[in-house]
């Protein structure tokens, strides 16, 4: 089994740090390769990518792709989503360029445990679904059966954060996003990203669920979601 692991990356060299070094402490399949398409950063974030690839890609293939894509600077959590869309989408794409058989999308500002892989691998082979990590979506805040996470359901045909949730096991959902496992023949379906005001996850899952694919979070993987900037 063959698993890539990466992200879109712009203006995060504030957690970057974390963030790599997170990943490569996960526990993923014998045969994984890291892939980070970096973007229009005004930081460091491309040297301290760089680096990681210069320390560490003796021992596991990692890719370090930059693109300008002209779109003006913005903050921490104030995207474009129609430039995000498309920038994930190049991603899928390189993906594809692989023969793996999973990619594990995890955004940079979110720090896996070292079991989170497993966890998600184990949900994915009961259900076949894509299968998410939770992640808490307010700050200084934490998950607790009610508080919003990176996971929604339909609710009289409206798709919004569940009121009450479980804090264990695997619960089926309609959207998640930040960090979730996919596979490889999703892709090959068609499944893309695209502009929606609410986050460009939302087409995707629209695109999984279109293709015969069920959407889970397995509540025991939560990660770290660093919301706030340091310093």
């Amino acid at each position: 089994m063959k698993t890539v692991v990466g992200s879109i990356i712009r203006n995060r060299a504030w957690v970057l740090p974390d963030y790599l070094k997170a990943l490569w402490s996960m526990r993923v399949s014998d045969q994984v390769s890291y892939l980070f398409l970096e973007n229009d950063s005004e930081d460091e974030t491309l040297k301290l990518l760089q680096r990681f690839k210069r320390n560490k890609s003796a021992m596991r293939p990692i890719t370090v792709k930059s693109i300008t894509t002209g779109v003006p600077g913005w903050d921490h959590h104030r995207y474009n989503y129609s430039n995000l869309a498309s920038i994930r989408n190049q991603l899928l794409e390189m993906f594809l360029e692989t023969d793996a058989d999973f990619f594990m999308s995890v955004d940079s500002d979110v720090i896996v445990q070292p079991d989170t892989f497993e966890r998600l691998l184990e949900t994915h082979q009961r259900t076949a679904g894509v299968v998410g990590a939770p992640v808490c979506n307010i700050a200084d805040a934490s998950l607790d059966g009610h508080t919003p996470g990176n996971f929604m359901v339909f609710e009289r045909g409206v798709l919004q954060h569940p009121a009450h949730y479980p804090l264990a096991g695997e619960y089926e959902v309609d959207l998640t996003g930040a960090v979730y496992l996919i596979p490889r023949w999703v892709v090959e379906q068609g499944a893309r990203y695209g502009e929606d005001p609410l986050g460009e996850d939302i087409p995707f899952c629209a695109a999984v669920k279109a293709a015969g694919c069920r959407i889970y979070v397995n509540l025991d993987a939560q990660c770290e979601h660093r919301m706030v900037k340091e310093g």
